[in-house]
């Protein structure tokens, strides 16, 4: 990989593009909307231009500042959890053991969180109802996969309509 004599070849890129992210970027799990994230932020758009071409994944995106005084941040990330672990494995021998298990964690925590919701989702409904034989119904539609459906969810969205219709509510 040769960039106007910037990044001589793929491993001293991929070297310079660890050292990058070791200062400038990091890995992120959200527990509240289990996303994660690798992410990198600088005021300066062409390394992180190079870093994305580097990596060979991600979008870099202009976050503008309000003030005058700020200068405009350029934001590169992949937020899917086969490119972070792309991005891992491919910057992992030249990251630092803090950043090695930061990312290991943000993948262990959304890989446990992953496996808990396929257990409740096998449970229960996403209002906690329980997925019995008796409180699950199938819908099918003609010509489109048919779908799992809580009856107790059914039976209060219609009282919901139902109350929100009458006079006076």
């Amino acid at each position: 990989m040769q960039d106007s004599g910037n990044v001589p070849a793929v491993r001293e890129g991929i070297a310079w593009a660890a050292g990058l992210f070791e200062g400038e970027g990091c890995f992120h799990y959200s527990a509240a909307s289990t996303h994660i994230r690798a992410s990198l932020n600088m005021t300066d758009y062409a390394p992180v231009e190079q870093f994305m071409r580097i990596v060979g994944i991600g979008k870099v995106r202009i976050q503008t500042r309000p003030s005058p005084r700020h200068q405009d941040q350029m934001h590169w990330d992949v937020s899917n959890r086969p490119g972070v672990i792309h991005v891992f494995e491919l910057l992992r021998p030249w990251l630092s053991e803090r950043r090695v298990a930061q990312a290991e964690r943000a993948l262990a925590e959304q890989g446990a969180a992953i496996a808990r919701a396929a257990i409740r989702r096998a449970t229960a409904c996403k209002n906690g109802h329980p997925r019995t034989p008796e409180n699950t119904q199938w819908i099918r539609r003609s010509g489109r996969p048919s779908y799992r459906s809580c009856k107790e969810c059914a039976r209060l969205g219609r009282v919901r309509r139902t109350s929100a219709e009458e006079p006076g509510a």
